[in-house]
């Protein structure tokens, strides 16, 4: 397993196929949980129910590639309010993203944008990362993440 923190660790992973192609884009996200460096199941309430899972793909539709790595951290930060919602005391959650822009976004790294949908997705990040002091959000390669995902 690539090096990653110890604890309860999220890796999330965002992308789109034929990203420069409005009409043809299909987003989706990845999302696992690792505790100590070991898979865990997922168990989360989607849109659809209740989900059991080693590892959740989420689709998004016709979203850019950046918007995509958006939204899977902030699917993830809603799978850790389930979470905290069960748990009696809150643990620190490390989330993995291989997106640069995002990180730094949530950092307020990034504070002007060019298109408007990443300015909203910036900004609900860190208004959601405000609320779970536990949590931080860090940046790794493309090939952490790949090899923590398996794809």
């Amino acid at each position: 397993m690539p090096d990653i923190p110890s604890g309860i660790v999220i890796v999330c992973d965002g992308g789109c196929l034929n990203n420069q192609t409005a009409d043809k884009r299909q987003a989706h996200g990845s999302i696992a949980v690792f505790v100590n460096g070991q898979r865990k199941t997922m168990h989360y309430n989607g849109l659809d129910g209740a989900h059991e899972t080693r590892q959740a793909r989420i689709e998004f539709g016709p979203i850019t590639n950046n918007q995509a790595e958006f939204k899977t951290v902030l699917v993830a930060l809603g799978y850790i309010r389930e979470l905290y919602g069960r748990s009696v005391e809150p643990a620190p959650i490390t989330i993995i993203s291989d997106s640069e822009l995002v990180v730094n976004s949530a950092l307020g790294i990034n504070k002007k944008f060019k298109v408007a949908e990443i300015a909203a997705l910036a900004g609900e990040l860190k208004e959601q990362m405000a609320l779970l002091p536990l949590v931080r959000l860090e940046h790794r390669s493309r090939e952490i993440v790949c090899a923590c995902l398996g794809h």
